[in-house]
């Protein structure tokens, strides 16, 4: 049975190396980030009409965040738990989302 985490990765907390590193140390076989990339102007209309964490500003591009973790890793798959390509702009340069887990593992899965 394989295992992975999902990490919310924003500037404030455990640094997607130091997660990745941790990850892999304690046997895990993925390692996964969301994606958060529109936030809305006001939350009343939620079900609690609370202001969102401010983690949810600060996230991390999903992309840096797995490259970063695919390099300090040895053997963890990395992934988006959550990738919302319909809202990037194909205008503007992003990161090259089959980078991470451009290798032999996904082969031998």
């Amino acid at each position: 049975m394989r295992h992975g985490i999902v990490l919310f990765t924003c500037d404030r907390g455990i640094t997607p190396a130091q997660a990745a590193r941790a990850a892999e140390e304690r046997g895990f076989d993925a390692f996964y980030v969301p994606e958060h990339t529109h936030i809305p102007a006001s939350c009343r209309t939620g079900p609690t009409g609370a202001d969102l964490p401010d983690e949810y500003r600060r996230l991390l591009d999903p992309f840096l965040a797995l490259a970063v973790a695919a390099a300090t890793s040895d053997s963890l798959l990395v992934g988006t738990g959550v990738c919302l390509a319909a809202q990037h702009d194909p205008c503007t340069p992003q990161p090259d989302a089959r980078g991470p887990q451009k290798d032999e593992r996904r082969q031998n899965s």
